[in-house]
């Protein structure tokens, strides 16, 4: 064979190289060794510098290897191999005019194909074909350009890919051709979501599948010029394109469901009477290039499934959609499923024998129907009834129906729209739009539950108007239901003025909002009266915001629960004369008559944005007041006025209610007001505020009465640089907070506050100078507060001095002349607290000679210094005892610089004093802790030292809980006058435990229990144990690693009383163990019980006194293998054995 290149050498060289080597008839393997490149790069392949090409008798078996390699030939070369491979992912190109390639044998699974530019491969020696397996894996079989030929003519089975988003692509472009003559059809491998794609595109392109009958989920696209050349029929599930003159033979079609089929750029699809139930159905073009689709159906079924979409579409001018045949149409069904019908720019859907939709079983599925645009038409001229259906009519588009019925649906006209309405009985529930010039009379048409539109719409340019003859309107019922009537822009009219009766919406999260905007307006001129259906929670809302706009309800004066807004110069035309429950704002420019208004109980009124409210003397009991301004913008101050002498709270579970002036000039004005009543019910609360400026005018305020019962709270607050609330009349409060911050002020001189809280920050003002009855009151100074209460009585007074929340919040003081502190008698469980709060803030209290403690059962006297803060209390030597109420004190310095200074303190009963974190209670003359407790740091880096007087007594249940770590604590029974060392006694039921130190002599009656499991008290001084003492020891581990609790004693050790013995082992241990738990370097001696021993059973447990130190012996013999016979013999005798221990006396002796 005589091969040629188009230097004219290669055939030559290659002759000449064979029989160099002395080649005869031979069969030679040639593997390409990677990557991209020319077949004949000669140097790519394993036969180097040979390139594998037939030649004589000598041929090649040619493998290229997988993913990553492609090889293309080309150069007008006519060749053969014996046999061709292509691996998986393995591409291979035949480019150029003359350029044939001719694998004796060829396998090519899972590989890619191309022909291009009038190249030709014979691939007729291949039977089959595999795409590829695995998400997102392409493959392609492809031939483009005049000429080229991919000739696959032997292939009788082809597998589609396997694998989401996977696909097999055939294709024929510019004229080529792809032949596949034998192939019958395409194995799709079970349960797999693999595409398939075939494609002729271009005139004169083919891809030659005359055996072909029937393709499911398959994409088939033939387009100018182009032909797939087979006799289908049956297309399933699949998309079929047909553009321009592409030819595909569907006159033998018996199915196309479930199919998306779409005709453009001037071809024609009929589809006769194959089947098309789920399927959609398209036709686009221009007037030049019309489209058509046809069908002979009579029935059509859109199918179900969620989120399904079927559309039957005609777009362009001349295009057309005819389904002429059609009588029955069943909706698709299905969560967010649609149906879609649409004429489009000029198009034309025929559906003239179609006199309704049929409901879907599965339900749920939306019907769209469309005309949009001019000469566009949607032909249903026997379809009189829609139920929740949108259809939208525009820009001379036209419907041809003849509607009686719409119900529950959208109806949107919008420009020069055509639709005969004449008829129309009812659109009930429907939302019905008017929009860019429409004007839409409906008659006498039942509104009832519908929502109504007049605007200009979307990029619209002109007015809409809708107009309805009706005389009742009822918004229906339903939980979460908007219904809607606005208009929207200049000269938008919605025209309702013979309505005579409206029933609002009713429903839990339902509201009706009747809304003009931006110059539209609202005729309801001929209502009197807005329908509340009783113990309904529905909403109405009316607003007028913009310049023009305007509701019109000139006959409405009563309104209840409902929600009025003016806004920007819109204006709501009624003489207002109730609005009960509700709420009223006017926005700078907005209009509303108030003039008539006689109440507004229960009501919410704002003034904003420069607006100026007088609501003059209507009844505003339990109503909310606000008068405010942004920040943000440059409005003037808003101004809120009411004449009224008295106002009521109101009452309720959980009702709030606002007095409120926020915003710089901002004004809330109640200066006639002499009397409040607060409000009555469980969480309910009256606040009076003036934030960022504002100002609440209550001048002649002189009486805060309580409700009749279940007292709201009161808040008072001025917050921000030129805030006040004007109180110059009110000098009596109980029982409400006052918060005075970042600048504001309360402008009051209270002479009585009880019960109260009072916060004051640094940069703020309340004057207390004439306050002489404070009972109960707690007194806060924060951020920078320096407050001096002079002599003002402390009865049940609270007192904190802090930083505040903020990092940067600079620390307060407050102090005080006062020399007693009363805590009162209160009602109840009550807390009172004399705290300092963050470093450098003091509450000093060093003038105070007496403390008396809180007269109410289990209340508490709180003293703590925490985060740095400082108490000072140096005189105060004890607190007064409150015997029959059983009242505590709890004292606590927690924090590194936290100080609580009793430095007098002798006795602490029914109390508590804690020092954790290196806070440090300062107490040098403490002598008892009668029923109290003392605790001494938790963490591993504050060991403390808390000295007390020489003698220091804990009894009635008192306890001493050292320090819980390694680090330890100190207890310093201070010497005596004489310098004999001090003495801390625990007697009966009083408790030593914990790790620490304690300087001095040790004496218990009580009960001594170290550590934390284990633990280590030291006494650097004498420990005596009393007959009635209890050392309560825990033993575990070894007795070199120090895992049982200890007591070591610096001086003598005078034993007696009862030793009690926990074991902590989790298992066994087995042998003896010797614990010397108790040492004392003066010497030991007298006698000690061992008592209680849990854990022990198994074990003999030995107490032995030494000279010096006391140990306990544990021990536990090894188990012995026996016979099983022998645990018979044995059990008896095993199950009598008990531990060895309790009740014998052991002996020591001092030295």
């Amino acid at each position: 064979m005589q091969h040629r290149s188009r230097s004219g050498l290669y055939s030559f060289a290659t002759a000449a190289l064979l029989a160099s080597a002395g080649a005869d008839a031979a069969t030679l393997a040639a593997s390409w060794n990677g990557g991209t490149g020319s077949y004949f790069d000669a140097t790519r392949w394993s036969t180097s510098p040979l390139v594998p090409i037939d030649v004589g008798s000598t041929v090649f078996d040619v493998t290229i290897g997988g993913a990553g390699d492609s090889v293309t030939f080309s150069g007008g070369i006519a060749s053969t191999v014996q046999s061709l491979t292509l691996g998986n992912g393995a591409t291979f190109t035949v480019s150029g005019g003359l350029s044939v390639f001719t694998p004796g044998q060829l396998v090519f699974d899972r590989a890619n194909l191309a022909v291009l530019d009038g190249g030709r491969f014979d691939g007729s020696a291949a039977t089959s074909y595999t795409g590829a397996s695995g998400t997102g894996a392409q493959r392609s079989l492809t031939a483009s350009g005049i000429g080229s030929v991919l000739d696959l003519s032997g292939l009788t089975s082809v597998i589609r890919s396997n694998g989401f988003a996977s696909q097999v692509r055939i294709s024929a472009g510019a004229g080529a051709r792809v032949d596949l003559s034998s192939l019958t059809g395409f194995t799709q491998p079970a349960g797999t979501s693999g595409g398939l794609v075939i494609v002729a595109n271009g005139a004169g392109s083919v891809v030659d599948l005359p055996l072909l009958t029937a393709l499911d989920r398959a994409t088939l696209d033939v387009a100018n010029g182009g032909t797939v050349n087979a006799q289908l029929q049956q297309f399933t599930n699949g998309t079929l394109h047909r553009g321009g003159a592409g030819t595909l033979d569907l006159a033998a079609l018996t199915s196309g469901a479930n199919s998306q089929i779409t005709a453009d750029a001037g071809a024609t699809i009929d589809l006769g009477t194959a089947t098309l139930d789920g399927a959609s159905l398209v036709a686009s073009g221009s007037a030049a290039n019309a489209s058509h689709v046809t069908s002979s159906i009579t029935h059509y079924d859109g199918g179900s499934g969620t989120g399904v979409q079927r559309q039957l579409v005609a777009s362009g001018a001349g295009s057309t959609l005819a389904l002429g045949t059609l009588t029955s149409l069943v909706r698709v069904g299905g969560l967010v499923s649609r149906l879609t019908l649409a004429a489009d720019d000029g198009g034309v859907v025929d559906l003239h024998s179609l006199g309704a939709f049929t409901a879907n079983p599965a339900g749920a599925g939306t019907l769209v129907l469309r005309a949009a645009g001019a000469g566009s038409v949607l032909d249903l001229p026997l379809v009189t009834s829609l139920s929740t259906t949108s259809l939208t009519v525009s820009a001379g588009g036209t419907f041809t129906g003849h509607l009686q019925s719409f119900t529950d649906g959208t109806l949107t006209l919008n420009g020069a729209a055509n639709i005969d309405l004449t008829g129309l009985a009812t659109a009930a529930g429907s939302s019905i739009a008017a929009e860019n010039g429409i004007a839409l009379a409906l008659g006498a048409v039942n509104l009832d539950r519908a929502s109504l539109y007049a605007r200009y719409g979307t990029n619209g340019s002109a007015a809409g108007v809708l107009s309805a003859n009706i005389s009742s309107y009822t918004g229906g019922s339903g939980t979460g239901l908007q219904r809607e009537l606005a208009a929207d822009g200049a000269g938008s009219l919605l025209d309702l003025h013979t309505l005579g009766a409206f029933t609002r919406v009713t429903g839990t999260v339902s509201s009706q909002r009747i809304t003009a905007s931006n110059g539209g307006r609202i005729d309801l001129g001929g209502l009197s009266a807005f329908t509340d259906p009783a113990n309904d929670t529905g909403q109405l809302a009316i607003t007028a915001d913009g310049a023009g706009s305007a509701v019109a309800l000139p006959n409405v004066t009563h309104f209840e629960r409902a929600s009025l807004t003016v806004a920007n110069g819109g204006t709501i035309e009624t003489l207002l004369e109730r609005l009960i429950g509700g709420s009223l704002t006017k926005r700078n420019s907005g209009n509303i008559d108030v003039t008539g208004l006689v109440d507004g109980s229960e009501s919410t009124f704002a003034a904003e944005e420069g607006a100026q409210l007088d609501l003059g003397s209507a009844t505003i009991d339990g109503a909310s007041l606000f008068a405010r301004r942004n920040a943000a913008t440059t409005a003037a101050g808003a101004r809120l006025v009411s004449a009224v002498t008295s106002y009521g709270g109101g009452s309720g579970t959980g009702h709030q209610r606002e007095l409120r002036a926020e915003g710089a000039n901002s004004v809330v004005d109640l200066s006639a007001l002499t009397t409040l009543v607060r409000p009555a019910g469980i969480s309910s609360k009256i606040t009076i505020a003036a934030a960022g400026g504002g100002r609440v005018e209550l001048g002649a305020l002189t009486n805060v009465q309580d409700a009749p019962s279940d007292n709201g709270a009161l808040a008072l607050l001025a917050d921000g640089a030129g805030s006040t609330l004007a109180l110059s009349s009110l000098h009596a409060l109980h029982d409400a907070t006052l918060d005075v911050a970042n600048g504001g002020r309360i402008d009051a001189v209270f002479t009585s506050l009880v019960n109260d809280t009072v916060t004051v920050d640094g940069a703020s003002d309340i004057d207390l100078s004439s306050l002489a009855d404070p009972s109960g009151t707690t007194f806060v100074a924060e951020n920078g507060r320096h407050w001096d209460l002079g002599a003002l009585p402390l009865q049940a007074a609270g007192l904190v001095a802090r930083k505040g929340a903020a990092a940067s919040f600079a620390p307060s003081s407050i102090t005080t002349a006062a020399t007693h502190y009363d805590g009162g008698s209160p009602a109840g469980i009550i807390l009172r607290q004399l705290a300092a709060d963050g470093a450098g803030s003091l509450l000093d209290l060093s003038v105070l000679q007496s403390v008396q403690r809180l007269a109410g059962t289990n209340s508490i006297l709180q003293i703590q210094a925490t985060a740095g803060g400082r108490v000072g209390l140096p005189q105060i030597t004890g607190f007064d005892a409150d015997t029959a109420h059983q009242s505590r004190v709890a004292i606590l310095a927690d924090g590194v610089g936290s100080v609580v200074d009793l430095s007098g303190l002798t006795s602490v009963i029914r109390g508590s004093l804690e020092m954790r974190n290196g806070g440090r209670v300062v107490t040098g003359a403490l002598e008892a802790l009668d029923n109290a407790t003392l605790t001494l740091g938790d963490t591993t880096s504050n060991a403390q030292t808390f000295h007390t007087a020489p003698t220091l007594t804990l009894s009635n249940g008192a306890t001493v809980d050292v320090a819980k770590h390694a680090a330890g604590a100190v207890i310093s029974a201070d010497h005596d006058a004489s310098g004999e060392a001090g003495t801390l006694s625990v007697l009966a039921d009083g408790t030593l435990a914990g790790n620490g130190v304690i300087t001095g002599r040790l004496l218990n009656a009580g009960t001594l229990a170290p550590g934390a499991s284990p633990g280590l008290i030291t006494v650097n001084g004498d420990f005596v144990q009393q007959a009635d003492g209890l050392l309560d020891f825990e033993f575990g581990g070894t007795p070199f690693a120090f895992g049982f609790d200890r007591l070591a004693v610096s001086g003598t050790a005078s034993l007696d009383g009862t030793l009690d013995v926990t074991l902590t082992d989790p298992n066994p241990v087995y042998g003896t163990r010797v614990f010397s738990f108790l040492t004392a370097q003066g010497g030991l001696g007298g006698t000690l019980v061992l008592g209680a021993c849990a854990g022990c059973d198994g074990y003999t447990i030995a107490l032995a006194l030494g000279p010096n130190a006391a140990t306990l012996t544990v021990s536990r013999p090894a188990p012995v293998p026996l016979p099983a016979a022998g645990w018979l013999v044995l059990a008896p005798l095993l199950a009598g054995v008990r531990s060895r221990c309790g009740g014998r006396r052991y002996r020591g002796a001092v030295r």
